[in-house]
This record gives C-alpha cells, sequence and structure tokens, in this order.
C-alpha cells in the first residue's frame, strides 16, 4: 500500500536555509552532517519530515528508500550495521531519524511490519549491498 503523497503538506517540506545536500558523497559530508543533527532539533525535525515523505510499498521499501536518499553508494559501503570493520551505522544520528521517519510515515496504519527489526534488517541489508550497486551503476557508465 503506498501513501498518498496529497496528503503532505508542502510547506512543511520546503528546503530550510542550513540544510545539507542530499546524498551524502562522502566521509566529510556525512560527518558535517552527523554533527549539524546532533546540535540543531529543527534540522532534525526537518529531516524526519522529509524522509517520511518518501514513502513505498512496504516498511522495508521506505527505509531502503530513505537510505538511497541519504548516502551514495561509496559512502555506504565505508559503514556496516555494527562497526565491526568499518563505521557503525546503527549507532548514528542518521539511524535515529531514519527510524523515528518510518513510524512516522507509517503512522495510524496497523503495518505488522513496523517493528524496529524490520527496520534495522533493512539498513543491514541495503549497507551489506552497496558495494554490489556501486560495481553495477560504474560498470553502467564505462559501457
Amino acid at each position: 500500500m503506498s501513501r498518498n503523497i496529497a496528503s503532505v503538506n508542502i510547506l512543511q517540506l520546503e528546503r530550510p536555509g542550513n540544510s545539507h545536500n542530499l546524498p551524502v558523497s562522502n566521509k566529510q559530508e556525512y560527518k558535517a552532517l552527523e554533527r549539524f543533527l546532533n546540535k540543531e532539533l529543527s534540522f532534525e525535525y526537518n529531516m524526519k519530515k522529509r524522509f517520511a515523505a518518501i514513502g513505498g510499498a512496504s516498511v522495508r521499501n521506505t527505509v531502503m528508500g530513505m537510505l538511497k536518499f541519504l548516502l551514495r553508494n561509496e559512502v555506504a559501503m565505508k559503514f556496516n550495521w555494527a562497526g565491526s570493520d568499518k563505521r557503525p551505522f546503527k549507532t548514528t544520528n542518521m539511524m535515529k531519524v531514519i527510524k523515528e521517519a518510518a513510524i512516522y510515515s507509517y503512522r495510524g496504519r496497523d503495518d505488522q511490519d513496523l517493528t524496529d527489526e524490520v527496520i534495522e534488517e533493512s539498513v543491514k541489508d541495503w549497507l551489506k549491498l552497496a558495494k554490489a550497486r556501486y560495481g553495477y551503476s560504474s560498470n553502467r557508465k564505462h559501457k
């Protein structure tokens, strides 16, 4: 079931003057975004609204759409869920925003998939496949 985009108030989704370019293209941009989210509650609120407007056919699809909107594959390859050999994503401010945006996006619906586990598994899978997506898109550019 997809969301009715007409129900979203576009005025609330205008880009604030202090917003960052998305998707994030490098580690420095991501660090700046994380720091800003840590300091500016209004920016965090705006990000949640922007992400919630992405929507999708399922919670998993919605979360993956949010991640695609947030990170380029070359940046996503530097993360994994727990951070054993890469940077951990589960403790980032952006993970908090994604989780809250997904909950906001599906509020008022009786959706069995709206659980922390489904959201987290979706993030794990998306991060895991970043290298393959990057390789695929690089190969397509060279043909």
